[in-house]
């Protein structure tokens, strides 16, 4: 089955989860499977996929960062694409890093906004059974999850996050900038000699 935890507790998914709500939302699930004859303990289940997401509240709008969200490129994601001017993905077959304007995104399925700050989401779906297994270090099933540890999910998800985008610090920017000019310098004075 497939579902997403935060709408089995509220009427959209804008919210994040706290541990209680979640395995709240996986007794609902439990529930609504009884109600149409199917038997089963939910804490057993296997995963087959798992996205953990994290929502930004920004004093912009999206598109005002799309110059730099336009330039991150995670390890390992073969696909990279851009969906307007406020989604970015990169992924692979078994795991995808999502970015985009998470107000848009409700607006077009027909979700009220009203109030809702600036929202960029930060999405990580481990997509694959296999994924989650080894991403999570040997969860296979939500008892596995639960005792892997609500905090280290989110520890582990933002590592990647960390890992993959955000790993130099303003001086390791400002060196990788220097040798950028450097290089374009070098090259216009190869190409162009005397007249660089």
């Amino acid at each position: 089955i497939s579902f997403s935890a935060p709408k089995q507790i509220n009427t959209d998914n804008y919210l994040p989860l706290d541990e209680r709500e979640f395995y709240q939302a996986l007794e609902c699930v439990e529930a609504e499977l009884a109600d149409n004859g199917i038997e089963t303990d939910i804490k057993h289940a296997n995963l087959s996929r798992l996205d953990v997401f994290k929502n930004i509240l920004t004093d912009e709008e999206t598109i005002t960062y799309s110059p730099l969200l336009s330039l991150l490129n995670a390890n390992r994601t073969k696909d990279r694409s851009t969906h307007g001017a406020t989604t970015w993905l990169m992924r692979n077959r078994s795991v995808e890093y999502c970015i985009y304007d998470k107000l848009e995104e409700m607006q077009s399925t027909g979700h009220l906004t009203d109030g809702l700050p600036k929202t960029l989401r930060f999405e990580h779906r481990c997509k694959t059974s296999a994924k989650v297994k080894n991403f999570y270090r040997d969860v296979v099933s939500v008892e596995d999850l639960k005792r892997y540890g609500w905090n280290a999910i989110y520890d582990r998800t933002m590592r990647s996050w960390d890992d993959n985008f955000f790993k130099y610090d303003v001086d390791d920017v400002d060196v990788l900038v220097e040798s950028e000019v450097r290089r374009e310098l070098e090259f216009f004075k190869v190409k162009y000699g005397k007249h660089f």
